[in-house]
């Protein structure tokens, strides 16, 4: 299933894309996406989401894979 995503929170390294998740166990996670077209600000993610990931929107240039966070939602965490 497709998703789809502000291409402001992708990140890139040299030879592939990935969004930060939030893991089963709490803590940050990497994890490699193919991506298909941009719509507007958006790309369509067609790999490697899963439905119910929580997508990572926030601080992530001080975020480390492993470390423990905390969900908000979007809004919530826009105005902080």
């Amino acid at each position: 299933m497709n998703q789809r995503i502000d291409r402001a929170f992708d990140i890139f390294d040299l030879k592939r894309l990935f969004d930060i998740i939030i893991g089963a166990d709490g803590k940050a996670a990497q994890r490699p996406v193919e991506v298909g077209d941009w719509v507007g600000q958006d790309w369509i993610i067609r790999k490697g989401l899963n439905d119910g990931d929580t997508v990572i929107l926030d601080n992530l240039m001080k975020l480390n894979p492993g470390v423990a966070v905390v969900a908000q939602a979007a809004a919530a965490a826009a105005s902080n």
